[in-house]
């Protein structure tokens, strides 16, 4: 199925800019209640939040002031760009903290860019990377700790806002990126169809079940099966750019299509629940893709909108599976009743771990305490 286009629209122009002197920068403080990624941002010498700070992008919010030790102040004598939250989730890092990236990639390039986040989290491996290839080296950023005072500090509006509007900034940032890479690593990669699997996460294998059916069924139609999680930022995109089909399960993976300028590839996303991804949705507009969007959850255990980001799910060859196939001259079969009804005790008990995990996790123990390790 086609999904339908996003309504965000293009607007003209450029993003505005906020200058503020001698302001402080509050570390990101979670808050019952408060902004679901917690308060924290710009506030002005007389401690007035400055709402410009704030990410309000969808029922992604940060953003608020809050009382704090002023005495323990520290002062950076610098003129700084406002990056916003930092969440370290490759998704919202490509959604959410790009969006004021384009100041310190596009126009002012000799400038720090400050950044909140939590407290074990930093912008680091291929995070980092990529804003190298945007021309942000890793001395450029300032994770704010303690509540800082800076000369001043610039604040970027957001150059996409989910469901509104984008700006070609956006697009921009990440085209340098790709740009920025010498033509020679592409020439390494073959023009080639790939299947991005997630069968090796650890978080997969927490919460989803029959991925290695659909795996085993697209190796057979001619993909290259890749972990994803196994490359490199510039290995990612000379695979984005250089496919002539990728296939994934819906998710994070099919985020990545601001980091492909290969505007002739065809993108196949896998609905492992009936949930529509809207982040993704407005990404394929923004860049102008057409996503083809096939079932593979099992209707009658996974039919519910179940939040992509938490499962349990079951997955597997379905009709409709099946049918692109043979769309394509390829001869796969749908998953048999037989494995359909193994699968589906496989994610029952994922489900009682999820829903139950103190209660399942005892009972497991006792399991295999009684029938040996091998439960």
């Amino acid at each position: 199925m086609e999904a339908h286009r996003a309504d965000v629209k293009f607007k003209e122009g450029c993003p505005s800019i906020t200058c503020i002197d001698n302001p402080t920068i509050l570390p990101k403080k979670n808050k019952k209640g408060g902004p679901v990624w917690g308060l924290g941002g710009v506030i002005d010498k007389d401690d007035a939040f400055i709402e410009e700070s704030a990410h309000l992008n969808g029922w992604s919010q940060f953003g608020g002031a809050y009382e704090y030790d002023k005495t323990s102040t520290v002062f950076i004598n610098e003129d700084v760009i406002w990056g916003g939250v930092f969440i370290k989730h490759w998704g919202h890092f490509f959604v959410d903290f790009m969006t004021r990236v384009w100041l310190p990639a596009l126009y002012q390039t000799d400038k720090k860019l400050v950044y909140v986040a939590n407290e074990k989290d930093f912008i680091d491996g291929n995070f980092s990377e990529l804003l190298l290839l945007m021309g942000i080296n890793t001395e450029q950023l300032i994770k704010v700790t303690v509540p800082t005072s800076f000369k001043s500090v610039t604040i970027p509006a957001l150059s996409f806002k989910k469901s509104d509007y984008y700006f070609q900034e956006f697009s921009l940032t990440f085209k340098k990126a790709v740009n920025s890479i010498d033509a020679s690593f592409f020439q390494k990669y073959k023009y080639r169809k790939v299947y991005f699997s997630r069968t090796n996460l650890k978080d997969a294998k927490r919460k989803e079940v029959g991925e290695k059916l659909i795996e085993k069924s697209f190796q057979k139609a001619g993909f290259d099966i890749v972990q994803p999680e196994k490359l490199n930022v510039i290995e990612q995109i000379c695979l984005w750019n250089t496919a002539t089909e990728i296939a994934c399960l819906n998710g994070t993976i099919p985020l990545n299509i601001p980091i492909s300028n290969r505007k002739e590839l065809k993108v196949l996303v896998l609905n492992k629940s009936s949930r529509l991804h809207e982040n993704l949705i407005w990404l394929e507009t923004v860049f102008d893709r057409r996503i083809t969007y096939i079932d593979v959850y099992d209707p009658l255990l996974t039919n519910k909108k179940r939040s992509l980001g938490k499962g349990p799910f079951i997955m597997f060859v379905t009709r409709n599976l099946s049918n692109y196939f043979a769309q394509q001259k390829v001869d796969i079969e749908p998953t048999n009743t037989t494995k359909i009804i193994l699968l589906r005790i496989s994610f029952l008990w994922l489900y009682s771990i999820n829903t139950f995990n103190p209660i399942a996790k005892k009972l497991k123990r006792a399991l295999n305490k009684f029938f040996g390790s091998t439960f």
